[in-house]
């Protein structure tokens, strides 16, 4: 895990926000650099220990409603670090925007980028944490808009 970050809205606007690179233990492979594009020294320079930012993350998300694409893979990660640094396990509820979107659309894909694309929303620096969850955020509202306006011409 090297990145990690969430929002947490009110009333469909970001009230907060949460990100952190997390200072690796050991070299990252270059295959991971080409997806994300976090270099080795740009990880110890801008970041923190593990523990530190799982705990803070933690907090974070509390008992909130976790959304993510594929969010069981994601927060799969975090609860295996979290039982690793001895922190509770976290059992938040989750919605997944994949597999909402796998029951509303009809598309090729359902990653991440196919959906937003198919939204119009455009994802600048994929698979960074911090512009993945915008991307999700705006994906969930436009699948939330689509529902209830569904469900009203129902």
């Amino acid at each position: 895990m090297l990145e990690i970050a969430a929002e947490r809205l009110v009333n469909r606007e970001v009230a907060e926000h949460f990100h952190s690179i997390i200072r690796p233990t050991k070299p990252i492979p270059e295959e991971t650099i080409a997806i994300h594009g976090i270099t080795y020294d740009m990880a110890m320079n801008e970041g923190r220990d593990l523990k530190e930012v799982l705990g803070d993350f933690l907090s974070f998300i509390a008992d909130s409603v976790l959304v993510g694409h594929n969010v069981e893979f994601d927060l799969g990660f975090v609860r295996f670090y979290a039982s690793k640094q001895g922190f509770p396990v976290p059992t938040n509820q989750t919605l997944d925007t994949c597999e909402i979107a796998r029951r509303h659309l009809i598309l090729p894909s359902y990653s991440l980028e196919r959906v937003a694309q198919y939204f119009g929303v455009v994802n600048k620096r994929a698979h960074r944490a911090q512009t993945d969850v915008e991307v999700t955020r705006r994906v969930f509202l436009k699948l939330l808009d689509r529902a209830l306006a569904s469900k009203k011409s129902a």
